[in-house]
């Protein structure tokens, strides 16, 4: 039988509240654990520190420090007295394995450490340590992670952690949270514990996911409990990750192109590592040295169909991909590679400068590289955004700082504009690859770029949108003007680029990008970006009016002749930015960044609604939003990510429910699915790439809080599964009862909120009562309940009891919980 890990990671850095402190200009780096050789109290046995944070282990635990404001620090110990052994206690004897805390994994050289009172000459340093427990078959290991402190618990086969109980000192404990994170509550704010993750390990070294939680037992105890898998099937982290995957090798990697394939996905990219996965049969199976494209495509659950390579020596990078209705992949991107891969007959056969733009197109498996082509001049060029049209021509965007770049007669612009550093630069190619259709530069006299495009329509001879930034004050625009140092700016060009129809600036008095446009079919652009400007033009009844933080995202409609419509912020306190947009037929717009702002507008029922950095880190999450396309509503906005930083760079929607998401990530607990191409990341790995297939669906919503029980706790109803009548996995979970007291869930069409039975009744009659049954020795049970096919598109309110015999009023009720049923 395959031995059980239940992983717990510590976000020692996840405080809330005031206990803050200000952040080191460089990063500290994590150390690990240096054993004690005179430089510290006898009582200590490790130190460890990383970015705000400091650890000093002993024999039962650790103390953990936190700087507060003002010179104030926060300690907070976690004991583990009664559960594991002392070696220098004669009576404390575990057998012949070691107890207390023993380090694992040495580190560098020995360290020798000088002070007043104390030196430590020869101490050692570790990647961990361990702990034996009294639990049977249960050890604990500790951790330097990811510029966190964590600890996991190894159980041996058929063992349980039942028995393995923390004592906190310095902090109380809150109720478990909705999400099953356990919060700490200290005289300087909040402590957040994540939630536990758990996973089966085959003798393969494959894992397998288990369920595991938290127990609260008591305002300074808490302990775990883990629950079987049920029937052997296969088990869903989250149901709204329909698929999600790392892909990458050893060194470095970004994802930042993706499109949809019917159910799966395509992405490109660049990457350094010469692994990168590549399957057999590929155009280019061998890495070409320094930074190479690459090009790989997903299937329904994110494994790996086919990968190549595609790249000459130099440096190469894809910034776009398009998969057209034939199912060839058109790719488009920047390349430093004199032996890049251009092909016989292609519109240009050599480098021209420094850099050049590329378009290539591979066949639909990736086996043939159909044409590919060079396209710049003399100095700088590069690609950055690329459509293909329904007669198979390819249309980039990007910049250049090429007198030389190829132009045709009659476009808007004609040559590199007088004094520039660099210009925005216009193309199609005709199917082949052979010709140039058309060429243009679009900018004024300091420096401007291309980073969008998008067609206003099917009609392969309709006008076209492109979005960037520009510094001239002289750049082209039939309205308005320029408004600070750097503004974004929408044009739309006729098919042929011989003429504006209109061009417009976006921005204020600091400095504005434009990263993303679409049209929406009804002669409207739309426009996102990122902006430093306070005085940013908004319009009323939009999501975010006022201006948030240093920096923050924007969405924009702009009308037939480039008048602004609407214009809204998009961020919180931190920094926001908006990189990729994509619109729906049915209205919906989508959109997706970064942000490290944890008042970020996620909105309830998200995937994720918590920053997964934490304090005093650097680093952010990649976020996803759904709006109408007027923005007159928000109806979704989510994280997605880890406690490293993660950076949406592509946004694909498959349709007004489903979006495809893909960027970088250097977190090592990045969400991905059980059968996915990889789900952990690369032991050497810097810098990730990820693809994510998520379900913009509602989920549970908690609401009230539930009734303060006769053991001083408050029972929290949660669930597991998703609300859809296609999976019936949806159970509710009711916690912080009294132990083997009977319990049910009751439920109704409308909430409530009046006074109840010495608490609060959260559902208005009439209610139903399902799943009578007691709950377990820790006040624990699960509620299985059957959605029947008229509950879809409904919501429905739920409620927890239980009997308290020492109560009052003899019963206990949880908060509210509401569930809007799924498909």
């Amino acid at each position: 039988m395959p031995a059980r890990i239940l992983r717990l990671a510590w976000a020692v850095l996840g405080c809330v509240g005031p206990l803050t402190a200000q952040a080191p200009a460089v990063p500290i780096p994590t150390e690990p654990f240096v054993e004690n050789r005179g430089q510290w109290a006898e009582s200590v046995r490790f130190a460890a520190r990383g970015p705000g944070w400091r650890a000093a282990v002993e024999a039962h635990g650790w103390r953990l420090a936190l700087p507060g404001p003002e010179g104030r620090a926060c300690v907070v110990r976690f004991d583990l007295a009664g559960v594991v052994g002392d070696p220098q206690d004669p009576f404390d004897a575990l057998g012949p394995a070691p107890a207390g805390p023993r380090g694992e994994f040495p580190g560098g050289a020995p360290s020798h450490y000088f002070g007043r009172e104390r030196s430590g000459v020869g101490a050692r340093s570790f990647q961990r340590l361990r702990w034996r427990t009294r639990a049977p078959g249960v050890e604990l290991v500790l951790r330097c992670e990811d510029q966190r402190l964590e600890y996991d618990l190894e159980l041996e086969p058929d063992a349980l952690p039942d028995s393995l109980e923390f004592e906190v000192e310095g902090g109380r404990l809150l109720d478990v949270a909705p999400d099953g994170s356990l919060p700490i509550s200290t005289p300087l704010g909040e402590l957040r514990q994540s939630p536990p993750r758990a996973f089966e390990v085959g003798p393969d070294g494959t894992r397998h996911e288990c369920r595991a939680r938290f127990v609260r037992r008591g305002e300074t105890r808490f302990g775990f409990a883990l629950e079987e898998r049920r029937g052997g099937l296969p088990l869903v982290i989250d149901p709204a990750l329909v698929w999600s995957t790392y892909i990458g090798g050893n060194t470095a990697q970004s994802v930042r192109a993706i499109a949809d394939s019917g159910g799966g996905a395509l992405i490109a990219g660049s990457t350094e590592s010469a692994d990168f996965p590549i399957t057999p049969g590929v155009f280019d199976p061998n890495f070409n040295g320094g930074t190479d494209a690459f090009v790989s495509a997903l299937d329904g659950q994110g494994r790996l169909l086919w990968s190549t390579f595609l790249g000459g020596t130099g440096v190469d990078v894809a910034h776009a991909l398009v998969r057209d209705g034939l199912g060839a992949v058109t790719v488009a991107g920047t390349t430093r590679s004199g032996d890049f891969p251009a092909t016989s007959g292609a519109f240009d056969t050599n480098l021209g400068g420094v850099s050049d733009g590329f378009v290539a197109r591979l066949s639909a498996n990736g086996a043939q590289l159909q044409w590919c082509t060079y396209l710049g001049g003399a100095k700088h060029d590069e690609l950055l955004a690329l459509f293909v049209d329904s007669l198979g021509r390819a249309t980039v965007g990007g910049w250049s700082t090429s007198f030389d770049a190829p132009v045709t007669p009659g476009t808007y612009g004609q040559q590199l504009a007088p004094g520039t550093t660099a210009d925005g630069y216009l193309a199609r190619l005709s199917a082949s690859g052979a010709a140039l259709v058309f060429g243009s530069y679009l900018g004024g006299a300091s420096v401007d770029q291309v980073r969008a495009l998008a067609p206003v329509s099917a009609d392969p001879s309709a006008a076209f949108l492109a979005g960037g930034s520009t510094s001239s004050a002289d750049f082209p625009h039939t309205l308005g003007g320029p408004q600070g140092g750097e503004d974004g700016f929408v044009t739309r060009l006729d098919g042929g680029a011989t003429q504006l129809d209109f061009s417009a600036f976006l921005g204020g008095s600091g400095n504005d990008q434009v990263f993303a446009v679409a049209a929406d079919g009804n002669s409207a652009a739309l426009a996102a970006g990122r902006t430093e400007s306070p005085d940013m033009p908004t319009t009323a009844g939009v999501p975010g009016p006022n201006f948030g933080g240093a920096a923050d995202g924007f969405l924009a409609r702009l009308g037939s002749a480039g008048a602004l419509l609407e214009s809204s912020y998009l961020g919180g306190a931190g920094l926001d930015e908006v990189l990729c947009l994509a619109y729906h037929k049915d209205g919906a717009l989508f959109a997706a960044g970064w942000t490290d702002s944890s008042d970020f507008p996620v909105t309830a029922g998200a995937f994720d609604r918590l920053l997964n950095i934490p304090a005093q880190s650097f680093g952010g999450d990649a976020f996803v939003v759904r709006a109408a396309a007027d923005l007159s509503t928000l109806d979704y906005a989510t994280y997605v990510g880890a406690a490293g930083d993660e950076r949406a760079l592509a946004l694909a929607v498959v349709d007004r429910d489903t979006v495809l998401l893909a960027g970088e990530t250097d977190s090592f607990f990045f969400p991905t699915t059980p059968g996915a191409h990889r789900t952990s990341r690369g032991v050497l790995a810097t810098l990730e790439g990820f693809a994510t297939r998520l379900d913009l669906l509602r989920h549970p919503v908690a609401y009230g809080v539930g009734k303060l029980n006769s053991a001083g706790a408050s029972p929290v109803l949660r669930w597991t599964g998703f609300p859809s009548v296609a999976d019936q996995n949806f159970v509710f979970a009711l916690d912080g009862g009294i132990p083997n007291q009977p319990a049910v869930v009751f439920m109704g069409k409308s909430p409530a909120n009046q006074p109840f039975l010495g608490g609060t009744l959260y559902v208005s009659p009439p209610v139903k009562r399902i799943g009578a049954q007691p709950l377990d020795f820790v006040g624990y049970a699960e509620f299985p309940f059957t959605l029947g096919s008229a509950f879809i598109g409904t919501s429905i309110f739920a409620q927890g009891w239980f009997k308290d015999p020492w109560d009052p009023q003899s019963c206990g009720l949880s908060n509210g919980l509401e569930v809007t049923v799924h498909p």
